[in-house]
């Protein structure tokens, strides 16, 4: 079972808040250049990206 995480208007080089909205609930990180990925990959091992 794979979760959707929609994403938009999101800047790869700046620290922003970003809201991720998956099937199951809304949640925000903090997200910086590479923490994001890292975070994502450990809690969401099967993951389909959706950049809007």
């Amino acid at each position: 079972m794979s979760l959707r995480i929609v994403f938009g208007g999101i800047k790869h080089e700046s620290n922003s808040f970003a809201t991720f909205r998956t099937e199951l609930k809304d949640f925000i990180v903090i997200r910086g250049r590479e923490s994001i990925s890292i975070f994502i990959e450990k809690c969401f091992p099967n993951i389909c990206f959706i950049p809007t």
